[in-house]
């Protein structure tokens, strides 16, 4: 599901100003390892497929980058490689930085992946989503179903978010198959909802 509310575009949520545009582009951080994946693997044992999340980023590099819209934000998740990942942090200080452990920071130069590292500014941004059923209680799958499924649940929990542009993608283990294993279903989601103010994601999930 993709949608850039460009019917809604002057009206980005939430808002509590009634803003009428807004000011600067949303951004991303992109990070990219120079060693290991940053993704899940995936191996079948005793005829079941197995996955194991291997993202370890301790080598390589961070970008910011423009994603001011969903079909940007949409263009650069599929154009990620087995290496790379987002963030919806940037960098604190400048556009680029040498990824390297905590230990070493301050002997190579390089920025480690540590919070202090990043911000949430007070401008357009994405918030993020994340959807997932496996350890979630019969009692609340069940009212999920019954609003119509976790994205129609979630707007009824934040309606605002209604005419907010927005990237939902399903959880990459989902279809995952192999041979003489079952195909993995997933009901996991992520979601990526343009706010004009990221550095209130918290205050705004909570």
């Amino acid at each position: 599901m993709v949608s850039d509310a460009r019917g809604a575009a002057r009206r980005i949520y939430p808002s509590d100003s009634g803003v009428e545009s807004l000011t600067g582009q949303a951004q991303l951080t992109l990070f990219t390892s120079a060693r290991r994946p940053l993704c899940k693997r995936f191996s079948v044992e005793a005829g079941k497929i197995k996955k194991q999340a291997v993202a370890d980023l301790y080598d390589g590099t961070a970008k910011t980058v423009a994603a001011p819209t969903a079909a940007d934000l949409n263009a650069l998740l599929d154009g990620l490689n087995h290496r790379q990942a987002v963030s919806a942090g940037i960098l604190e200080h400048g556009q680029r930085a040498k990824i390297t452990t905590a230990a070493k920071e301050g002997q190579s130069g390089g920025t480690s992946r540590s919070l202090r590292n990043f911000t949430f500014p007070a401008a357009p941004g994405w918030l993020l989503w994340d959807y997932d059923d496996k350890t979630m209680p019969g009692n609340v799958r069940a009212r999920v179903e019954a609003l119509g499924g976790p994205v129609r649940a979630f707007l009824r929990l934040w309606p605002e978010a209604k005419g907010a542009a927005c990237v939902i993608r399903p959880s990459s283990s989902d279809g995952v198959s192999a041979p003489g294993a079952a195909e993995i279903n997933s009901a996991g989601l992520h979601g990526f909802f343009l706010v004009n103010d990221v550095s209130r994601s918290r205050e705004i999930l909570e």
